[in-house]
């Protein structure tokens, strides 16, 4: 097919001219699009008055090719939000059901019991009775006898650094985690930052140290610091519990031998060798 009788009809078909029918129709026929992709003149020859030298579209077809694409931008921009808002909603949703399970929790047996510890508590500070105070320090368990006139050891314990006294007070937060319990916590320094340590409160110094026997019975095997404890305020002691203690410093202390003589080795060799090539470069 000539490239120069290829021409277009008003109504978009593609077509080659046959010849002239008179000076304003032409014989045309129409071109078809095999499955390999290939074009070929094909069907019945028909008479058209005019013909084109490229594609034209009607206004409907152009207006509907612009309303295409502004549906296309649109369809993108309203996806982009409706994903921004899926995801909002999920994240308020994730944070949500954390409060609703806290507040469930909150609302169960023992959970309720420790609010109301921690609110009786208060009350006890408000109401000036008796007050001993328990700080669960990573090293062991200080305990003393609440004074009112700010002078403590617990505090010394907690704003030293250094051999540094802070002169300044400590803010003591009521903490509450996630499964409704509330713990009453004070911080490092008295700006509120650094490691946070549990305070207990008790009505009496026998009920700390009940408090305190009881943490450790239920500890599988003693620690170096449930051994500190047990010595300051001469605790139960469970012969078992240290023995298996005692057990385990024999098998560090053992391995640690071994490691020692391992490298004690390794440094009488090193010594040799550097020995005896002095020797061989002094000759």
């Amino acid at each position: 097919m000539n490239k120069e009788n290829i021409k277009y009809t008003t109504d978009g078909k593609k077509v080659v001219v046959i010849g002239d029918l008179n000076q304003t129709e032409k014989i045309v026929q129409e071109i078809y699009v095999t499955i390999d992709g290939c074009e070929i003149p094909q069907g019945e020859h028909f008479v058209v008055s005019s013909l084109l030298d490229t594609p034209a579209k009607s206004w409907k077809e152009k207006k509907l090719e612009e309303l295409e694409q502004v549906y296309e931008k649109e369809s993108q921009r309203w996806e982009l939000k409706t994903d921004q808002l899926i995801k909002e909603k999920e994240s308020l949703y994730k944070a949500l059901s954390h409060r609703v399970k806290w507040l469930r929790g909150v609302a169960k047996e023992p959970e309720m019991k420790s609010l109301n510890k921690a609110l009786n508590t208060i009350a006890d500070f408000m109401d000036g009775s008796e007050k001993w105070v328990l700080l669960d320090n990573w090293d062991g368990y200080i305990l003393e006898k609440f004074n009112d006139d700010g002078i403590s050891i617990i505090d010394n314990k907690i704003g030293d650094s250094y051999d540094y006294r802070y002169n300044s007070m400590r803010l003591l937060s009521l903490f509450g985690e996630s499964d409704g319990s509330f713990d009453f916590k004070i911080s490092r320094y008295s700006n509120g930052t650094g490691s946070e340590e549990k305070v207990l409160f008790f009505k009496s110094r026998d009920e700390a140290i009940k408090y305190i026997q009881n943490k450790i019975d239920n500890e599988p095997e003693y620690t170096n610091r449930d051994l500190k404890d047990i010595d300051n305020f001469s605790l139960k002691f469970d012969i078992e519990k240290y023995n298996k203690y005692q057990d385990k410093l024999i098998e560090y202390s053992s391995r640690h031998i071994e490691e020692l003589k391992t490298s004690l080795d390794k440094e009488i060799i090193q010594y040799k060798e550097l020995k005896n090539s002095l020797i061989v470069k002094n000759k």
